[in-house]
């Protein structure tokens, strides 16, 4: 391709090669190849220099990944490039238009990118990236949606304010091509609430079509995150969930990583790395069950700046269909109605109660679901540790003796030193740990600690039993 390039760039060895042209095809071949040293642009390929291959935009706007045999069957027949050596030179009218594609139409990196549209964009450090295809983003217009419109009253009541704010915030920047970030939603619910048609009949479809389910990356659990990458909605749910401290703990940072970073690594197998900007909006659906809402992470204030947090409501008043005619039958309803919301959320505006500067909306954070996660979260390393490693399920023992046990534990010994740092330290959170499950008995405590006032010395003594063997 090079001594190609070298040959095309002499002006005069081409005009002396075009003198040599005899006959109506052979002058129309090279003058199918100037025409591509003019506008290489116009054939409409590109040479993807990160993959090794070319692409070609559909009628639909898609861009095409071509072999190098398919990209030259493609020059032949559609661009009608002759495949017989050139008068006066040694290679093809196919094998210029190639080289000069390769050298001209080049870009580093062909990806479908969350919240771009296809065509080519210029990165960060000016280096050519091809965006292979667009969102496919409901095109809103005027009209009614009122199956809609009672379901989201009915589940959210008067949390709907905050997720139609949202999700409004989230779609406008999406349309115009800006980004804001946007906090991370997470709906908790009771079993068939109606947590999945909102996320796969709603959500999705309004921010672009694609949508993916990061959790297992989220959480360390693959390092693989290609679907994430091209994908608008992050849907997360706890088909497989995880509830170890250390997944839990990665969960969070993920979360605050993906709502409050705008560029994120994107690094391809084989390609340098490249800092791109991707537009996400991040739902994660839970059940409202103590034991399902294990999964979330510890909701500390850095990370509570960071999440929505809804409790929707199984209303009486809204009665999904049971069988699967009804329900396509409610889904096509639905679907028809889609223009009409995407309508609505497009002309919104955030009432100026709601508003607030860095996410333009307030956050929402349901009260007793806050509790509910604060609390248990807040005692639940400790009870992790006393129902991992305390072995005496017998008797009263002071916090010194409990301290002095645990420490000679070598494993115990490590994640003790990350709650208390002496035997005083830890009476403090024994006692909190047992007033806090006294006052939220059913939250899903493991161990169960029971505080008594010891009459002669007038200090604190604790039992220390499994939870359901509690005395």
């Amino acid at each position: 391709m090079r001594e190609i390039i070298r040959t095309l760039s002499n002006r005069e060895l081409i005009a002396v090669a075009q003198q040599q042209a005899k006959g109506a095809n052979a002058q129309e071949a090279w003058d199918k190849v100037n025409a591509v040293l003019l506008d290489p642009s116009a054939l409409g390929v590109v040479y993807n220099s990160g993959g090794k291959d070319y692409y070609q935009q559909n009628s639909e706007g898609r861009w095409v990944r071509f072999s190098r045999d398919a990209i030259r069957n493609q020059l032949n027949v559609k661009h009608e490039l002759p495949g017989v050596v050139l008068a006066g030179v040694d290679f093809t009218a196919i094998d210029a238009a190639l080289a000069v594609i390769e050298t001209e139409c080049e870009v580093a990196l062909a990806v479908s990118l969350a919240g771009h549209f296809a065509g080519i964009e210029i990165g960060r450090d000016r280096t050519p990236i091809l965006i292979t295809m667009s969102p496919n983003l409901t095109v809103g217009r005027p009209g009614q949606w009122p199956n809609w419109e009672y379901v989201l009253q009915e589940v959210f009541g008067n949390q709907f304010e905050y997720f139609w704010g949202s999700l409004a915030i989230a779609r406008q920047s999406l349309r115009h091509r800006r980004f804001v970030p946007n906090r991370a939603q997470i709906i908790a619910g009771p079993h068939s609430c109606g947590k999945t048609l909102l996320a796969r009949r709603l959500i999705t479809p309004l921010l672009g079509g694609r949508h993916a389910n990061p959790y297992d990356y989220m959480t360390q659990s693959t390092n693989f995150n290609a679907d994430m990458i091209g994908s608008e909605h992050l849907a997360l749910d706890d088909d497989n969930p995880h509830y170890d401290k250390r997944s839990r703990e990665t969960f969070g940072n993920m979360i605050k990583k993906v709502v409050a970073t705008p560029e994120h690594a994107l690094h391809p197998k084989g390609v340098d790395k490249y800092m791109v900007q991707i537009h996400w909006y991040m739902s994660i659906m839970v059940n409202d069950s103590p034991h399902s809402l294990q999964i979330l992470p510890a909701l500390d204030e850095a990370l509570l700046d960071k999440v929505c947090l809804y409790r929707l409501i199984k209303s009486p008043n809204v009665q999904f269909p049971a069988t699967p005619t009804e329900m396509d039958e409610f889904n096509a309803k639905l679907d028809a109605e889609l223009p009409a919301v995407a309508y609505a959320l497009d002309s919104y505006q955030i009432p100026e109660a709601l508003q607030c500067e860095r996410y333009m909306i307030k956050a929402y954070h349901h009260p007793e679901l806050l509790v509910h996660l604060r609390d248990y979260s807040s005692g639940a390393e400790l009870e992790e540790l006393l129902f991992n490693y305390w072995v005496r399920s017998d008797g009263l023992f002071s916090a010194a003796e409990i301290f002095t046990n645990l420490k000679e534990n070598t494993r115990a010994r490590h994640i003790l030193a990350e709650i208390a740092n002496d035997s005083r330290s830890l009476g403090m959170k024994l006692s909190e740990l047992s007033d806090r499950q006294a006052q939220t008995p059913s939250l899903p405590w493991k161990a169960r600690v029971i505080k008594t006032r010891n009459a002669v010395s007038n200090k604190n003594q604790y039992k220390i039993v499994a939870a359901d063997n509690q005395v």
